[in-house]
C-alpha cells in the first residue's frame, strides 16, 4: 500500500511540476463534427450528499440520468461522463499529506460530465437538467482550457 501511495505521489509531482511530457496547451475548439456549427465544450462537476439519499431517491436519480443523457446524446450535446462515486485518496498541503477520503455526511463530487453547447446560456440550461438537483445537489459549469481530443489523435 505504501508503494502505491509513493507511486501516486510521484505521478502527481510530475504533473504538478509541469513536465513537458504532460503539459497541455490550450487549443482552438473544433467545430461540432456532426453539424459543423461552432460548439463550445463545458465540464459539469456534479456534487451531492449521497448519504442523505434513500434507495428510492437513488433509483430516481439513476432513471433521471438515463433520460437526461439520452436527450443530450440525441441532441449532440453529450461527449462523455465519469462517475466518481467511490472514496478516493486526498493529497494536500505543502507537506503532501496523503489521507483516505472520509465519506462523511457532506456534499461531495460524484461525477464529471463533458458536454458541448452553442453558448454559455445553453450550457446553463443543460446543467439545469441534472437529476441530483432535485435532491439537494449542485452542478458547477466550467470551460476547459482545451477541447477533448481522442487519445488516438496524439
Amino acid at each position: 500500500m505504501k508503494t502505491v501511495m509513493i507511486s501516486m505521489a510521484m505521478v502527481l509531482g510530475v504533473l504538478i511540476t509541469g513536465s513537458s511530457v504532460y503539459a497541455q496547451q490550450p487549443q482552438q475548439l473544433p467545430s461540432h463534427p456532426k453539424n459543423n456549427s461552432p460548439m463550445k465544450e463545458y465540464v459539469f462537476i456534479v456534487s451531492v450528499n449521497p448519504k442523505q439519499l434513500t434507495q428510492e431517491q437513488i433509483e430516481k436519480v439513476r432513471a433521471g440520468w438515463d433520460k437526461v443523457t439520452a436527450e443530450w446524446k440525441a441532441n449532440k450535446h453529450y461527449l462523455y461522463g465519469n462517475p466518481v462515486v467511490q472514496a478516493g485518496v486526498i493529497v494536500s498541503g505543502n507537506n503532501r499529506t496523503v489521507a483516505q477520503e472520509e465519506l462523511g455526511d457532506a456534499m461531495r463530487v460524484v461525477s464529471f460530465i463533458n458536454i458541448e453547447a452553442e453558448s454559455d446560456e445553453q450550457a446553463l440550461e443543460l446543467a439545469k437538467m441534472v437529476p441530483v438537483l432535485d435532491f439537494g445537489g449542485k452542478v458547477e459549469i466550467r470551460k476547459p482550457l482545451r477541447a477533448a481530443v481522442p487519445v488516438s489523435s496524439y
